[in-house]
């Protein structure tokens, strides 16, 4: 049984909660599916469907917000809208990742 452990850094990234509902909210580490996704694309294979054992462990410096200018388009006045969105942003991300086969 081969374990790999590799750790993480990034400066600023956000990871979107798909039913956040007003707005976009972010889980406080990355989700399974994204580092599973970051380990395939790492190694340049598609994926298979394997079985993983994983554990994410991590801090972060901050949270901040981003806004973003969302442009939408209006079918009822047929108007562009303008509309400010704020994002969340993790500061200084670090993370411990273990994964296991099996």
């Amino acid at each position: 049984m081969e374990l790999l452990k590799f750790e993480l850094f990034t400066k600023c990234s956000t990871f979107r909660v798909p039913l956040s509902i007003k707005g976009i909210e972010t889980y406080p580490l990355p989700p399974y599916s994204t580092i599973i996704g970051l380990l395939y694309t790492a190694i340049g294979r598609k994926w298979k469907d394997k079985r993983f054992s994983i554990s994410v462990q991590g801090n972060y410096d901050s949270i901040f917000r981003d806004y973003l200018r969302l442009k939408k388009y209006n079918r009822k006045d047929k108007k562009l809208e303008t509309l400010p969105l704020q994002i969340p942003r993790l500061y200084n991300l670090k993370c411990i990742v273990h994964i296991l086969e099996g």
